[in-house]
């Protein structure tokens, strides 16, 4: 075998299985406030523990496919981006026939799938990537991701461009494009000092979740509860970190706010796609 060969095995291997472990990680993290857990399933009627594992089993060969299109192509970021858009559609059936036509992993199809492009790109030339660079060559492929709002007046738009129309909020496309500030400014430096601080992934996965919630526009607690309900909330996390809390007491909060959440039926589906991106990022950087 060829040592091109080796490498692309390699690269493969690393990204299917950051890709799982970073998928049903944050899954497995309780109490998620309004989201599927190891405790209820949420603000969700349609999905439970076991839809995600569905969908994740069928989604694995999307993100391979993802990074070795990326370490294949030499086209440039923009059109790698494009190249990729189609295969998403395709994989999102996917997702959908496994799950009974459920959306449980939309955002990380996307999410993942740029910065499994990325990596796999970056790694023609290195061996291990580091973060700068795999955020901006993921900046770089959707650098027009904007144009989007103005196409989906051509067809039914998704929650997000509808939330886009009457707000302005950009949610994950404006996270993305803008190299996923959320992540790389509080999410990933949290997570990483929680752990080396000796925090379970589980406790630190329940803080990081409230910090991108406090950072991040989710636009799914905005489509199910409104714009004023997603300021309040933000406004009520933000006081609440301000206060430095322990981990007893940033559980106890996150196990407040589910009950809260389920009663309202809100569910932060975009902060979920953000914490399991950042498991992600902090699972590849350190192979």
């Amino acid at each position: 075998m060829s040592i091109a060969c080796v490498v692309r095995q390699r690269l493969a291997d690393r990204v299917t299985s950051a890709a799982i472990w970073a998928m049903m990680s944050e899954a497995a993290v309780t109490p998620k406030p309004g989201l599927v857990d190891r405790a209820n399933t949420g603000a969700h009627r349609d999905m439970d523990f076991f839809t995600f594992i569905d969908s994740a089993a069928v989604l694995l060969p999307w993100f391979r496919d993802c990074a070795l299109e990326g370490f294949d192509s030499e086209c440039s970021a923009n059109a790698l981006f494009e190249t990729l858009r189609p295969r998403g559609v395709d994989a999102e059936a996917l997702m959908k026939k496994a799950t009974g036509n459920v959306n449980v992993h939309r955002g990380y199809i996307f999410c993942l799938g740029i910065l499994s492009a990325a990596y796999g790109r970056l790694c023609r030339k290195t061996e291990k990537p580091d973060l700068p660079a795999i955020i901006e060559f993921s900046k770089a492929m959707t650098a027009a991701l904007g144009e989007d709002f103005s196409q989906s007046k051509k067809r039914e738009p998704s929650h997000g461009e509808a939330v886009y129309a009457t707000s302005g909020i950009q949610g994950i496309r404006g996270e993305v494009s803008l190299g996923f500030p959320s992540i790389t400014e509080h999410a990933l430096p949290l997570l990483r000092s929680l752990l080396k601080q000796g925090h379970s992934l589980n406790d630190a996965g329940v803080a990081v979740l409230l910090n991108i919630m406090a950072h991040a526009e989710d636009t799914n607690i905005i489509h199910r509860g409104g714009i004023e309900v997603f300021r309040s909330i933000q406004e009520d996390i933000r006081a609440f970190l301000a206060g430095e809390p322990d981990m007893e007491t940033i559980r106890e909060k996150a196990a407040s706010l589910d009950r809260e959440f389920i009663s309202r039926n809100i569910s932060p589906g975009g902060t979920a796609d953000l914490l399991g991106t950042a498991f992600f990022l902090y699972k590849i950087l350190a192979y």
